[in-house]
């Protein structure tokens, strides 16, 4: 264990503590308000952000066994998330909320196991570059919850401009 992989852990818990006490009191109106600029409910921008963390800890897990690189492509993503939404719809609080709090814990306690040298490891490789473990927890999860946070936030507020106009 690395105090960086503490680090990172601990980051990730505060960033998605502030992620669940934006979501914790929303109504079942704004739970389903779509968000402007990903063009899905908060609730399953909630829930795009757990089924991140889940193939993020499949990467380093699957480095960690000696894999190869994982690779990643937006349009995949994409793909990925209209026909989850298309197939399944608007994911309930509950089944969300628990699916963020597991898929977050299997994340962080991967991210806790990891040595300097392992997070130094090029694990992914995205945008034609070999990209570390590390940079997998600080580029794309930290960020990846970062800017959805933002976006919901942003249709909240929205929303509340409009309802006081």
């Amino acid at each position: 264990m690395a105090a960086r992989g503490e680090q990172l852990a601990d980051e990730l818990e505060l960033r998605v503590a502030d992620l669940k006490a934006t979501i914790e009191h929303l109504t079942d109106g704004e739970w389903s308000l779509v968000c402007a600029g990903e063009g899905w409910p908060i609730g399953f921008v909630v829930y795009h952000v757990s089924l991140g963390f889940e193939r993020q800890a499949g990467w380093l897990e699957q480095r960690s066994a000696g894999g190869p690189l994982a690779e990643f492509d937006w349009e995949g993503t994409h793909a990925l998330n209209a026909a989850l939404l298309r197939r399944h719809g608007l994911p309930t609080r509950e089944i969300t909320c628990a699916a963020l709090d597991r898929r977050l814990q299997r994340l962080i306690g991967i991210v806790r196991s990891l040595t300097d040298t392992e997070l130094d490891e090029m694990t992914l490789l995205f945008g034609g570059h070999d990209r570390s473990a590390e940079w997998i927890v600080r580029a794309v999860a930290l960020h990846h919850v970062a800017d959805h946070l933002k976006s919901i936030r942003a249709a909240l507020k929205s929303r509340a401009g409009s309802a006081g106009s």
